[in-house]
């Protein structure tokens, strides 16, 4: 665990709100323990220790209105954690170097399925979706950032953004 004697828990909670520009959701998030190889918003994964293949953190924001940002805000989330438990899992060594390497390739694939996708179906030519994808293991957080959402750091009761457009980086979270 880096040097860290106590185990991280994650205790989250999600919310979606509508807005005012559409008339449906195309929200959509992600809590999932990899150890574990559960997802869902039950309380065993929205509260857990952080275990040796760690937790992923997804949040993406549909765009496209009528061209289906739902669709790709679904594909970008199952997607990355279908690619995650599928190669990150399969992994000899759980080194936080491949871990960051794996993070980063699922949100590449999601990207690329999206795109496929809309290509492939021109009723929704134009659907997108931003991702903020977290993933946490032993004492570090790895941060992957696409389109305009922002995420956050709360330490102490006080905020900090952390992200910008399109970025891959690591903090020490402990």
């Amino acid at each position: 665990m880096f040097g860290r004697s106590k185990p991280i828990r994650v205790e989250v909670f999600a919310k979606t709100d509508l807005g005012r520009a559409r008339d449906h959701n195309e929200d959509r998030f992600l809590v999932a323990d990899l150890t574990r190889k559960t997802a869902s918003l039950q309380p065993d994964v929205r509260q857990h220790d952080i275990g040796p293949r760690g937790t992923l953190l997804v949040v993406a924001d549909g765009m496209g209105g009528a061209a289906a940002g739902e669709l790709a805000s679904e594909m970008a989330t199952d997607t990355i954690y279908a690619h995650l438990l599928k190669t990150w899992n399969a992994e000899d060594e759980a080194t936080p170097q491949r871990f960051a390497y794996r993070l980063k390739e699922a949100v590449e694939v999601a990207n690329a399925s999206i795109h496929a996708h809309a290509k492939a179906h021109p009723e929704v030519r134009g659907m997108g979706t931003t991702t903020t994808a977290a993933g946490v293991l032993n004492d570090h957080l790895y941060l992957t950032q696409v389109g305009d959402s922002r995420a956050y750091l709360i330490r102490g009761g006080t905020a900090h953004q952390i992200s910008r457009s399109c970025n891959v980086w690591s903090k020490r979270v402990s």
